[in-house]
């Protein structure tokens, strides 16, 4: 058993597409969901443990949740600000919404987590970085983790970088589209 991290998936958003046109060089939605889940499942197993910081899906929320369903692992969501049991929702939307998250995800982590590493590694778990932001501005600033000093893994700001300081981005626009191995993780927390 291992565990795999990513972030930002995004199925069924058409716009990401074009947002991220490098690094998800696809024609539709259609397309680019089922490389991702081809590409998810290639690497994670019926038996592994899949770390999801956010965003999970935008657009057609049932069609992205039975994608979803179709994903290998133990699956376990660290919500983003798309998702929409997203704290910042209103509490009838997330109540509403939270049992479709449950068909799918076998456990919902506190939007700021900490977590050891299969090392023991202590690192903080977020969607969001300590700072930075794919616009001009870092929204969400009151959602954001407390830089305590701990190693940070996060999503959010898609292909602006993979590794800033002691910040490691999972989202899939700059992992290939493919989770992230805890190994890999690993290496990189002892460089910081």
């Amino acid at each position: 058993m291992s565990r795999y991290w990513s972030s930002d998936p995004h199925f069924g958003h058409r716009n990401i597409i074009k947002f991220e046109a490098e690094n998800r060089p696809f024609s539709d939605t259609d397309e680019m969901d089922e490389a991702l889940i081809r590409n998810h499942n290639a690497v994670v197993g019926p038996d592994d443990i899949f770390m999801c910081l956010g965003d999970a899906v935008l657009g057609d929320f049932e069609r992205g949740i039975e994608r979803l369903k179709r994903l290998n692992g133990y699956k376990i969501l660290v919500p983003g600000n798309h998702d929409r049991i997203f704290s910042a929702e209103k509490p009838a939307r997330i109540e509403r919404f939270m049992p479709k998250y449950l068909e799918v995800f076998d456990d919902i982590w506190p939007e700021t987590s900490q977590t050891p590493l299969a090392d023991g590694t202590m690192v903080a778990v977020s969607h969001f970085p300590y700072e930075g932001d794919h616009s001009e501005s870092d929204r969400h600033a009151d959602k954001r983790p407390i830089d305590t000093g701990l190693p940070l893994i996060h999503g959010h700001v898609h292909g602006l970088w993979r590794t800033n300081g002691r910040m490691f981005n999972v989202g899939v626009d700059v992992n290939g589209l493919t989770p992230v191995h805890e190994d890999v993780l690993i290496e990189w927390a002892r460089t910081v």
